[in-house]
């Protein structure tokens, strides 16, 4: 559901994605926007406006280092089945011979109840992907993924990547979430005006509290060939031209208590998570595993200006744990047990945490992390007059800097996950169109710069 540019110093040059304007507005349409199943946002700025058309059909591109150019179409529909749930579809083909189908239906309520359903899923071949821990052994004598490994300590080759998860959401009657479940905010411009869930930490008077079950599937595979079969070590007997497979499937939980002003744009406020996942081993599961994780975040609100619109200090803390990871040496290679695969658990790089480094560049039994941004809302905003999105609900646009350090480590030993940590930073563009939030940020760090395109804030 998104395009993620990485370049390397050792390898690559930097050569940071040109996107056209329609793709940040594509970017809005191909997910559901964040996880606001439960959110309906009325706009000021809508009324009176002429009713559209709730299909809408975009083409996109996108340019990355594993999938090369890429172009595709999505196709939106909101209010589908619902007023407030959205449905998402998108396809795209590559230079390199990849490609991707997938969908997304978000904020759908089941019947009457306080439970929201919102199911993802998507199918990738791609010619070039890769493997830092997930295949389960280190590269020769090196745990691939963690804090000591290196930049080129990882698995690349063509290969299968299917994810799918379905996220139930119940909404409890306790605080602001008493009324009706769907909550009402009211927005001038995308700007918080009435409405907002925030106020004294007291989950019975203010914020919601939300319980989650996320059953989840995806599987990869690797085709083993001349340019990694060297790679393997000798107790994994593998031969050219086989399919080697990491699969995972189970179920995580997980309860929130959301005191933030405005979800989908935090001025206010604060939110957090306790979650357990576990894989059980069962059906074609390549092993069982368990992880802890935790997270805290918090929002202060630096006023208003001539200038600005909007002036926020978002902060960020997040631990995860895998209890049931093991490290085992055999003989010269290094073999992981019952680990997480590498978008889950104890792993940092990616889309929203050390945003400089690719997806699963770093995990391992256990992880911290912390981030900090700052985020201004002009009042200037030339952007949504352009001819291209004039006729779409451009609320604003955002800047935003940032900074970010985190640590894997082999135990949850505060002191050694608090040394030699691991950093990124840059900075960021982002645009509410409509109720979504599609941002670009650059980062960079001592190992790599990467650019990301995504929906939603990164918390």
């Amino acid at each position: 559901m998104a395009a993620v540019g990485k370049r390397t110093r050792y390898s690559h040059q930097l050569d940071l994605l040109r996107f056209v304007t329609l793709s940040v507005v594509v970017v809005c349409l191909l997910a559901p926007a964040g996880g606001a199943a439960y959110e309906y946002v009325d706009d000021s700025e809508d009324a009176g406006r002429t009713k559209r058309s709730s299909d809408v059909v975009l083409p996109y591109a996108f340019h990355t280092e594993l999938l090369d150019t890429a172009v595709g179409v999505a196709y939106s529909k909101f209010g589908a089945f619902q007023p407030q749930a959205n449905l998402f579809l998108t396809g795209y083909g590559t230079t390199n011979d990849s490609w991707g189908i997938g969908g997304a239906l978000s904020r759908l309520q089941l019947g009457d109840s306080r439970w929201f359903v919102a199911p993802v899923g998507f199918v990738q071949r791609n010619a070039q992907q890769r493997f830092y821990s997930e295949l389960g052994f280190g590269i020769d004598e090196t745990q691939g993924g963690s804090n000591d490994s290196h930049v080129s300590d990882f698995f690349q080759g063509e290969g299968w990547n299917v994810f799918a998860h379905a996220e139930f959401r119940y909404v409890a009657p306790l605080g602001m979430g008493r009324g009706d479940p769907v909550h009402h905010y009211k927005t001038n411009a995308g700007v918080l005006q009435s409405g907002g869930t925030s106020g004294s930490w007291n989950p019975l008077k203010s914020g919601r509290t939300m319980f989650v079950l996320k059953p989840f599937y995806q599987w990869r595979t690797m085709v083993v060939e001349d340019q990694n079969i060297g790679q393997f070590p000798p107790f994994f007997p593998v031969q050219n031209g086989e399919e080697v497979e990491s699969a995972s499937n189970g179920l995580k939980a997980f309860v929130e208590y959301d005191n933030r002003d405005f979800p989908l744009n935090p001025g206010l406020g604060s939110y957090q998570r306790l979650e357990v996942a576990r894989d059980f081993g069962a059906f074609n599961s390549s092993n069982s595993w368990t992880s802890v994780e935790g997270e805290y975040k918090k929002y202060f609100n630096l006023g208003t200006s001539d200038r600005f619109r909007q002036k926020v200090l978002a902060l960020d803390a997040w631990t995860a744990y895998s209890p049931t990871w093991d490290l085992t040496r055999v003989g010269n290679a290094v073999r992981i047990d019952n680990a997480p695969p590498e978008n889950m658990g104890a792993t940092l790089g990616g889309l929203y945490r050390l945003r400089a480094y690719p997806t699963g560049r770093y995990s391992d039994k256990a992880a911290v992390y912390y981030s900090a941004e700052l985020r201004f809302i002009p009042t200037w905003n030339p952007i949504r007059d352009w001819p291209l999105i004039r006729n779409f609900t451009w609320r604003w646009w955002q800047w935003t800097g940032f900074a970010e350090v985190g640590r894997v480590a082999p135990e949850w030993d505060f002191s050694e996950l608090h040394n030699n940590m691991k950093w990124s930073a840059g900075f960021g563009f982002r645009a509410m169109i409509g109720s979504g939030v599609a941002r670009m940020d650059i980062a960079t760090s001592e190992e790599s710069t990467q650019v990301v395109l995504m929906v939603g804030q990164p918390f």
